[in-house]
């Protein structure tokens, strides 16, 4: 005698997939290329300029292959540059802290005391994996 369960013959329905993603999934390999493809292009479009700013912004030349100005114009830019890039850093430090601070915060004081789920669609997924 077996403890596995009787069954009617009917299959249990399947779990629907939660997330879709062609990307991921077999085949679309138009789609898997073209996206790669933007993401290096967007990379590059991204990466360039930070590198020719602090190409020119350090005292030597950091990487040869990448311009570097030279014109008293662009010294004065840079100079003005230092100052803003120094101020957006401070800036971006300042709120990263406070919305860590605001983080942690709500997860030790706030979400421990309520519900911060839809109960009904909980239960609707646990239906659906059992």
């Amino acid at each position: 005698m077996t403890n596995e369960p009787e069954t009617t013959g009917n299959t249990h329905p399947q779990p629907k997939d939660f997330v879709q993603d062609n990307f991921f999934e077999k085949g679309h390999w138009w789609l898997k290329i073209r996206q790669v493809l933007f993401n290096f292009v967007f990379l590059a479009v991204l990466v360039v300029p930070i590198v020719i700013l602090f190409n020119s912004l350090s005292s030597g030349r950091l990487i040869n292959s990448f311009h570097y100005w030279t014109w008293a114009d662009g010294f004065d830019l840079t100079d003005y540059l230092n100052s803003a890039i120094l101020l957006a850093f401070v800036i971006i430090l300042v709120c990263s802290l406070a919305f860590l601070f605001r983080n942690n915060y709500r997860e030790q004081n706030v979400y421990p005391k309520k519900k911060t789920y839809d109960a009904k669609k909980l239960e609707e997924r646990k239906a659906i994996l059992c």
